[in-house]
Formats: C-alpha cells, structure tokens, sequence
C-alpha cells in the first residue's frame, strides 16, 4: 500500500470516529428532549423505515420515552412524538392526538403548522384546514390543502407551477415541486400536474444541470435565475428520483465548485458516494469535536449524516 493511499485510508478512518461521536451526542440530546425530533422534518435528514445512521425502532422508543416523560407538562412541545408514534401505532395514539389537536385549538388556536402534519394524518376535516383554506400563505399551505384533496388548492399550485416554468424561473419552479412532494410525494405531483408536463420540467433541469453557469455567455440576469435554479434542483431530483439530473450534476464542475453542507447532506441521498467523501475529506482539517453534548450543531451532524451515508453505498 502507497503512503498516500495509507493517508487517505487513516483520514477516512477518523472521520468515521468524528462522525459516529457526532450522531451519538445528537441522539443522546434527541432522547433526553433537549433537541427537536429530526426524524418529523423529512428529507433530508430522515428517510423512512431507516437509514444507515439511525433505524426507525430508535425514533419509536425515543419518540414514546419522551411522550411518557412530557406528556403531562401543559408547556412541554409534544407534537413531534405524536406525529411519529401516531404513524407506527395509530390504533394506540390517534384518540389522544385528536383530543390534544382540540384541546389546542380551543385554547390557543395558533401557530397551527405546528399540528398540520399529525392533523392531516390523524384529523383531516377539522375546523384548522378550513381556517387554513381562507387564507394560505405559501406554497407549501396550498400543498396540505392539495393533499387533503381540495380542488382549488390542486388548481392554484398547477397555475402557479405552469406560470413559473413558462417564464423559466427555475428556482420557484424546483420550490414548488419541491414543496408538494414534501407534503405527498410523488403522488401529490402527478395530481397536481400532468405528466407530460412533468416530463417537460424533467428536461428543462436536464439542460440546466448540463449548464456551465461560469462562461460568460448568458447576460447578469439570466445568469442570476439559472444559478438559482441550479443550486436547487438536486433538491427536486432526489425528491423526484430524476437520476439523469443527478448524472449530469455530478458532472458539472461549475456547479460542484460552489457546493455546500447541506447540498452534500441532499448528494449523500444519491449514489454519488465519492462526491460525498471527497467533499468531506477535503473538509475534515477544519472540523473538530465537540467539548460537549450542548456544542453539536447542525452543520457536524450534516457532514456526520452525510458521510455514514456515503461509507454505506457499495
């Protein structure tokens, strides 16, 4: 074995320790509730039935310690565990979700994003969608509404979708797809927009993933809208398992010069592990371990998620 290959190896042997440290402190703050359930927030961070850093009977018994530990604190946020437990056990949980969502809506009625997710799986015609129905905010507003099968909402995101893409902004377009495939997958998608369609916008993150954005050639402000556009649509590629775009990304030496934590936390969804490891190699001189639990932050444990990801693809 060469002396650079005996390097690499050493290198990628103590990130591997740095990592597990990281993801051992940040569960340890999830079980004892001083840090919010990830597994709730979804893609990135959390893909169900598992993943190489963390399998899903962990979410169930942290998720049920700290509903048994908390749940009779009038302050204590709770609703994280609801929404997992309430999908592994709905028979057990749902009852006292349902009276917990009343109980917040009789009393406080607001911040109700807090509850949309467990609601719509637990308690879909309450009076909170119909409030949400008069005046949705934001794209991902409309998609809960979508997904609970309200045709005005399905017919605002399309019109919202199509207008986007006709003026090539890309950005919105990929946040928009983005958004419904967030609240109902690829399913949600494909009732918004046909396919089509679909196949359409596919093509046109095809050609901007092959786009060198640092020729020159376009003039500021396309540049502005396509740049945009291309530092977010991995983000709608994993969601929308277009690999043809994550090929041509990977590819793009323009694009991949400015990467950073979280594109690598979205790249280590793809089965693009060397991109993944090298972007973490490069960056392991600067990263260092935390003196205590309180000092984990998302940024290590991104780079912690993203590289046990990486170390598991074959």
């Amino acid at each position: 074995m060469s002396i650079a290959r005996s390097g690499i190896d050493e290198s990628k042997q103590l990130i591997t320790v740095w990592a597990d440290s990281i993801i051992k402190s940040a569960k340890q703050l999830m079980f004892d509730g001083k840090a919010y359930l990830i597994a709730v927030s979804g893609l990135p961070w959390y893909r169900r039935c598992g993943d190489v850093w963390v399998d899903e009977s962990w979410w169930i018994e942290t998720a049920r310690s700290r509903y048994e530990r908390y749940r009779s604190l009038p302050d204590r946020w709770i609703i994280d565990e609801l929404e997992i437990l309430t999908r592994h056990f709905p028979l057990e949980y749902c009852a006292e979700a349902r009276l917990r969502i009343e109980q917040w809506y009789e009393e406080f009625a607001h911040d109700p994003e807090s509850w949309w997710n467990v609601a719509m799986n637990v308690y879909p015609e309450h009076l909170l969608f119909q409030d949400l129905y008069e005046s949705p905010e934001n794209f991902s507003e409309w998609a809960i509404l979508a997904n609970l099968g309200y045709e005005d909402a399905i017919s605002a995101l399309r019109d919202e979708l199509l207008g986007e893409f006709e003026e090539q902004e890309y950005f919105w377009v990929s946040d928009i797809l983005s958004r419904i495939a967030s609240v109902g997958g690829t399913s949600l998608v494909k009732a918004v927009i046909s396919e089509n369609k679909l196949q359409q916008i596919k093509q046109s993150f095809k050609t901007l993933a092959d786009r060198d954005l640092s020729s020159g050639l376009l003039s500021s402000e396309q540049t502005v809208a396509e740049e945009l556009g291309q530092s977010d649509c991995l983000r709608v590629a994993v969601q929308m398992k277009w690999q043809d775009v994550i090929d041509s990304l990977s590819e793009n030496q323009s694009y991949l010069r400015d990467l950073g934590i979280y594109d690598i936390l979205w790249w280590s969804l793809t089965n693009k592990k060397q991109l993944v490891e090298n972007f973490i190699v490069q960056a392991s001189p600067h990263i260092s371990r935390p003196d205590s639990l309180s000092d984990v932050r998302s940024e290590a444990m991104a780079l912690a998620v993203a590289w046990k990801r990486a170390m598991s693809i074959e």
